[in-house]
């Protein structure tokens, strides 16, 4: 009992499409995970220049507050020392 040639070239045309099919397949779901992301990334990096804006605007008005205090105590001194 021989095997019909033709029946083995079948098989593989059919093994070939299905690695075609499924390498189709992978490329279609590879493009949908770049274009995920490219919107990750883009919303990422808007947290990130949210988050630097906040913490600047926090430490600027930190030291604001803290040369305030500081022009305060320093005018005090000088009021009392004013004084006899």
């Amino acid at each position: 009992m021989t095997l019909d040639p033709n029946i083995t070239l079948l098989a593989i045309a059919i093994l070939n499409a299905f690695t075609a099919w499924l390498a189709y397949r992978t490329h279609q779901s590879q493009a949908g995970s770049a274009t995920a992301i490219k919107e990750l990334e883009k919303n990422t990096n808007s947290i990130k220049d949210a988050l630097v804006k906040s913490t600047g605007e926090a430490a600027f008005a930190a030291g604001e507050a803290k040369a305030r205090e500081a022009g305060e105590a320093k005018a005090a001194s000088l009021l009392k020392k004013e004084k006899p």
